[in-house]
């Protein structure tokens, strides 16, 4: 629906995580939330298997570290409005929360459907409409008081003084969040980072655990290029999936060597199988799920066929090679990586507009001083367990926050950077 009338105080261009708590903390006024896709929050519907994960409990102060290189960067906007002040939002407006063992913090009810609700409901309090509509370009209207800003696409041409851009990544483009928007930023001189997919599985060469797939381990230590990350680890039909590999996923090319470590608690494994291997008449499969707590028989005969050795035959009948075999399946298993998943399976986005573009302060770019930019849509990804939908909501939080500039300074800036 086409409306070149009206000129809205604010636009947020995306109805996920970011767009929605930005309009939900905006002041009364008359604002526009555009989404593409059947329906908004298509995208946060999926959040944490369908529970939502909001954010990560502890310190704020532990956070940047689980942002990669930019992660100094933004620790004033995660500071601004921390996972406590997310958590105290949610509670107050109705919508209890749960802190988990591992200190993720989701609803109390498990479903992201009522965080949903309470987003949409508390825009349309402060005067946001939602429109279904796809956004293929965006324009600048100097009207010598003002500049105005006007987005427009097949079916809808709307306008407005504040726009704020909050359509996310690339990843799950078939919610909306296709990567389109990155092509009508660069359009207006924004610079961008190269995107690739973050958060997915990592798929290897001759990976041997397709029959085993659902198997989990606990803790495991993931080495890839420069990085160690000890987390969970699952094993797919396709590859490895779970925490330690899709933290790592954005860090990988095709080429590139994983090593997993099993067991990081044992220091050194074959040691301790030389101590316990004198008379004992255990099978090896035996012996290797007795490890550790979780270690199913079907995995530990794998690693024995993959050592080439009898998953039955006695531990005190193993020679010294045979050990070391063992040792190494178990504490240096290593695949050359083929690929990590691609934007229908990654969870996030890495690359986007370069945080040299943005005033982190106000989340403004700074060559287009009515335009603010957030979420995903930026060069920072996090790590799972609450921290992308953490600085989703910072950011949206400091740009509906953001005290609109001077408009004749907001039109001569403009000027300046045509």
């Amino acid at each position: 629906m086409k409306n070149s009338e009206t000129i809205y105080d604010t636009i947020i261009i995306g109805a996920g995580a970011s767009g929605l708590y930005a309009a939900a903390q905006s002041s009364k006024q008359n604002g526009l939330v555009i989404y593409k896709g059947k329906n908004p929050g298509a995208k946060l519907l999926m959040s944490g298997g369908g529970q939502c994960n909001l954010t990560h409990a502890g310190s704020i102060k532990d956070f940047p570290e689980h942002y990669g290189e930019n992660g100094k960067r933004i620790r004033n906007i995660l500071y601004k409005h921390s996972n406590e002040a997310v958590i105290s939002y949610f509670t107050q407006k109705g919508v209890p929360l749960i802190e988990r063992e591992d200190q993720r913090v989701f609803p109390a009810s498990l479903k992201a459907a009522d965080v949903l609700s309470l987003l949409i409901g508390e825009s349309k309090k402060n005067g946001f409409k939602l429109c279904n509509g796809s956004v293929e370009c965006i324009s600048m209207i100097d009207d010598e008081k003002a500049i105005i800003y006007k987005v427009s696409g097949p079916d809808i041409e709307y306008k407005c003084y504040k726009l704020i851009i909050a359509t996310g990544g690339c990843s799950y483009p078939q919610t909306g969040s296709d990567g389109s928007m990155f092509n009508i930023l660069e359009g207006l001189g924004i610079k961008l980072i190269p995107r690739k997919p973050a958060l997915a599985p990592i798929l290897v060469q001759d990976y041997p655990y397709s029959d085993l797939a659902g198997i989990s381990f606990k803790n495991v230590e993931l080495r890839c290029r420069s990085r160690i990350v000890q987390d969970d680890l699952l094993f797919t039909h396709k590859g490895f999936s779970g925490p330690a590999p899709i933290n790592c996923s954005h860090l990988i090319s095709p080429g590139d060597e994983i090593q997993i470590n099993y067991l990081p608690e044992l220091m050194d494994l074959e040691t301790h199988l030389k101590k316990i291997q004198p008379r004992n008449a255990k099978q090896l499969a035996s012996v290797i799920a007795d490890l550790r707590d979780g270690i199913p028989k079907s995995f530990a005969e794998r690693v024995a066929h993959r050592a080439q050795i009898p998953p039955d035959k006695k531990l005190s009948s193993l020679s010294g090679g045979e050990l070391k075999k063992i040792a190494g399946f178990l504490t240096a298993d290593k695949f050359k990586t083929v690929e990590t998943g691609n934007y229908k399976t990654a969870m996030a986005t890495s690359g986007g507009v370069d945080l040299q573009e943005i005033d982190l302060k106000t989340m403004a770019c700074k060559n287009h001083k009515g335009i603010y930019i957030i979420g995903e849509a930026l060069d920072v990804n996090g790590d799972t367990g609450g921290y992308n939908l953490q600085l989703a909501f910072s950011s949206a939080f400091i740009a509906a926050h953001a005290k609109k500039d001077n408009k004749k300074q907001i039109r001569d800036n403009n000027i300046k950077n045509k």
